[in-house]
């Protein structure tokens, strides 16, 4: 018996459909979130759903994009879990009082013309042991902060030193998650892909170091003693905690499970939970309120005696935050906007939309400048860092072959262009975690994103390297040959593995 199967065929999207697939999230997040304030998930769902109509009349089916969807978000869930763990973290370290230990003993003795450069400093530091740019803002971040607030020093200016030491360490460590999808996508190996990175990064990062201390050096702040809102901090803070040198332990265990590869996550959570039995046993709250913390963030009212309307204003800002429920705003923004991308690169629209511009680039300069670019409109488009890493090298691993720079340059591009760039957009992920963990906006007259210096000076960096040859590990003819008979054979087996 005949049997008879109909099958729709799927068409390949043309350019113009394409450019207008990429449109349409300019004109939801420009127009709806930027421009009439609406939320920028709800924007990102709108976009989806635009596109994924735009697929349908390619021949695609719901289950085809759905399936798009499921398979590019369960890449992601490791670094979801991350973020619940941050949360988890911020809460119980308030809570055990270690975070507010740093900020009133900080208060105490960094002089306020080194806030600035410290504050970056440490942040770099444990960005680096733990492999999170987000877990060292949410803790060493927000006590530094903390210090910067009770001394009167800028806190824009502080929390663009924060945000800057932190993706450096995030940048260089071998247990940050970006720092190995990088690599993985671009085809090197994770040292090969931070050793190339130093090129970018360590002159980027000691230039914008020097730019802190004169930010330091040149920031008006009381000369002598500390102001008033610094003692009435002190004095809050004393009245809430007490302190004792068992109250690092927390930050030690994360720093340990760091040094030993240990998992982010059950390291996080092992943390977590010894801060609630601190705080419990030796601040004397009670176990319920620690389990709060971990879940909605600690709240004044947690301890007992304290009248939460009379307290300082300032302390209630710093200390009232964390909690897994504070990221679920950053979770659900990035489920849409993967609901968006999986969408885009699935049916093939970012590739046709940038396959005419990136097959005329001529030159090394032009390349890596085209290749920034590219990289920052798919981080403004999509918010996510992981939507660079993932469609940069589909783009231009072929070029970057031809012009003579492997896959360690391409892979530190990707990091340099988005990881280093996340910061600065306001609807992202990273921006939107930042100025809610620091309690700073990203623009405006009170950003921080004017004083991102390794925001602005890497790609300036990367680029003057491409052209001058510098760091960029040129190939030679029959390694370039070489390279390329390689990439065309997996483009090859990929196609017939279809």
């Amino acid at each position: 018996m005949e049997t008879n199967v109909k099958t729709t065929e799927k068409k390949a999207p043309s350019f113009a459909l394409s450019i207008a697939a990429i449109g349409i999230l300019v004109l939801f997040v420009g127009g709806g979130y930027i421009g009439l304030g609406l939320k920028v998930d709800i924007m990102l769902l709108c976009s989806a759903a635009c596109v994924a109509i735009m697929a349908m009349t390619l021949g695609y089916t719901y289950a085809d994009l759905e399936a798009f969807i499921c398979e590019r978000i369960s890449k992601t869930m490791s670094t979801i879990l991350i973020i619940w763990a941050i949360g988890t973290v911020i809460g119980t370290f308030i809570f055990c009082g270690a975070i507010p230990m740093v900020i009133r003993y900080g208060v105490m003795l960094i002089k306020p013309s080194l806030v600035i450069p410290m504050s970056f400093v440490l942040c770099a530091i444990f960005s680096t042991v733990t492999g999170t740019s987000w877990g060292s803002a949410g803790t060493a971040g927000v006590a530094c902060i903390g210090i910067a607030a009770g001394l009167g020093v800028s806190l824009p200016m502080t929390a663009a030193a924060i945000v800057c030491g932190a993706t450096f360490g995030d940048k260089i460590s071998p247990l940050s998650d970006t720092t190995n999808l990088a690599p993985l996508c671009a085809g090197c190996t994770l040292y090969q892909h931070i050793g190339s990175m130093m090129w970018t990064t360590t002159p980027a990062s000691l230039l914008a170091l020097a730019g802190f201390f004169i930010l330091g050096h040149t920031n008006q702040v009381a000369a002598d003693g500390l102001p008033q809102a610094a003692l009435d901090m002190i004095a809050t803070l004393d009245g809430m905690f007490n302190w004792s040198i068992l109250l690092i332990i927390p930050f030690v265990v994360i720093v340990i499970g760091a040094i030993t590869k240990k998992p982010p996550v059950p390291t996080m959570l092992a943390a977590a939970l010894l801060a609630i039995l601190i705080g419990c046993f030796y601040q004397g709250f009670s176990i319920q309120s620690g389990v709060l913390s971990a879940y909605s963030g600690f709240k004044m009212d947690m301890v007992s005696g304290l009248d939460a309307t009379l307290a300082d204003p300032m302390v209630s800002k710093l200390l009232v935050r964390g909690g897994i429920t504070s990221m679920a705003s950053i979770v659900i923004i990035i489920f849409c906007g993967y609901a968006y991308t999986s969408i885009l690169s699935g049916v093939g629209f970012m590739d046709t939309a940038m396959k005419p511009f990136t097959s005329r680039i001529r030159g090394r300069g032009p390349l890596m400048a085209a290749a920034f670019c590219t990289s920052f409109i798919l981080l403004a488009l999509s918010g996510i860092t992981y939507v660079s890493s993932i469609c940069l090298p589909d783009m231009y691993k072929r070029s970057f072959l031809e012009h003579g720079m492997p896959a360690r340059v391409l892979s530190r591009t990707i990091e340099d262009g988005s990881t280093i760039m996340a910061p600065l957009i306001p609807w992202g992920t990273s921006g939107l975690l930042y100025a809610s963990t620091l309690g700073v906006d990203v623009w405006g007259s009170g950003g921080y994103g004017i004083y991102c210096f390794t925001c602005w000076l890497t790609p300036i960096i990367a680029i003057l390297l491409a052209v001058t040859g510098v760091g960029i590990y040129k190939m030679n003819d029959e390694e370039i040959k070489k390279a390329l008979a390689e990439y065309d054979a997996e483009q090859d087996e990929l196609r017939h593995s279809i």
